[in-house]
């Protein structure tokens, strides 16, 4: 646990350890994954890009297609719920470090701005769309107003981070 001035930092209440479930590109299989969250009273966050939606639904045909993505309509829905949360996932799914810095934050703010508009409430977090990032994109994010952002490197704890655009 991070101290600040005497005053101890926790997770929503008073936690001071949390396990967080995050799942990218609003494919299919959220539809599932969701209803079996809720069943336990779990909660989590996913990430989307607001310009990589699926045409028309998705039909199952019995044969396997993991990652068949989700209509614009269908992520509203789905990630609206109680207890799901929606976090920015980049436009377009760019490596955001390859970028030179004016385009990676236009990446970013865009996809904010229509994600926001699509659920209706600030869109606080993110994933690094394949885990790209580093500390120039961290630092760009920060001023993006970006609280928390996800990364790929695991972190083997529970406790509160040390930094939140690492997490």
């Amino acid at each position: 646990m991070a101290a600040n001035n005497g005053i101890f930092i926790r997770f929503p209440n008073g936690l001071g350890k949390a396990l967080t479930l995050s799942y990218d590109d609003g494919v299919y299989e959220d539809i599932r994954l969701v209803e079996i969250m809720q069943k336990h009273g779990l909660r989590g966050t996913f990430n989307v890009n607001a310009e990589l939606y699926a045409d028309k639904e998705y039909v199952p045909t019995g044969e396997k297609k993991w990652g068949k993505r989700l209509t614009r309509e269908q992520v509203t829905e789905l990630f609206s719920r109680e207890g799901v949360e929606p976090a920015r996932h980049g436009k377009t799914h760019a490596h955001l470090q390859t970028m030179p810095m004016p385009q990676a934050i236009y990446e970013v703010i865009q996809d904010r701005a229509l994600l926001e508009k699509q659920f209706g409430h600030i869109v606080r977090g993110m994933a690094y769309a394949m885990g790209s990032f580093d500390n120039r994109v961290a630092d760009d994010l920060r001023a993006c107003g970006i609280l928390y952002a996800s990364t790929t490197v695991a972190s083997h704890s529970c406790c509160i981070p040390k930094n939140w655009l690492r997490l």
